[in-house]
């Protein structure tokens, strides 16, 4: 079995009618034919595994994926899905919305929409510090907040909570 996004896949060797067969019956099943694959919702793993299983006349090796794996995608991978634009001016302080530049504040709502899941991969001096500072504080319910960096940037990174948020100043 292999994930791409929120699908996933099935292949098998050497061709087998009652593999075909049994993958047939799925609704939601893709055949892939220039990888000779069939694909399937994420949604549906434990129907497709229970499926496979079920042949008798057939031997087969499932490499599952993990279950906490494919809980995680389902929980997280589609947080996005349905969720408003968030109100930034609500959940984080004006000393920091005020300053985000147009292309910092898509970042920082768009990490919120992702919640928190993303990787910041700006330029260097693009800002990427303040964004993740943002993010991190619309989420401020979960905090303790961790910043893990190199020992070089360790004073930036304290600057920028101090300049930002009154809660550190005051600490």
């Amino acid at each position: 079995l292999k994930i791409t996004s929120f699908l996933f896949q099935v292949q098998f060797t050497p061709f087998n009618h009652s593999v075909v067969a049994v993958l047939k019956t799925i609704p939601s099943k893709i055949y892939i034919p220039e990888i000779k694959a069939w694909s399937f919702p994420l949604e549906d793993i434990c129907t497709v595994e229970k499926a496979l299983q079920s042949l008798d006349d057939v031997s087969l090796e499932i490499e599952k994926i993990s279950d906490h794996a494919v809980k995680t995608l389902l929980t997280y991978g589609k947080s996005n899905v349905g969720m408003n634009e968030p109100n930034l001016e609500k959940h984080i302080e004006n000393t920091l919305v005020d300053v985000l530049f147009p292309y910092q504040r898509r970042g920082v709502i768009y990490g919120i929409m992702k919640r928190g899941r993303l990787l910041l991969a700006d330029e260097m001096g693009l800002g990427k510090s303040i964004q993740a500072l943002g993010i991190a504080r619309y989420f401020k319910c979960d905090w303790p907040l961790l910043i893990i960096c190199p020992s070089s940037v360790k004073y930036s990174w304290l600057n920028v909570c101090l300049s930002f948020y009154a809660v550190f100043a005051a600490n």
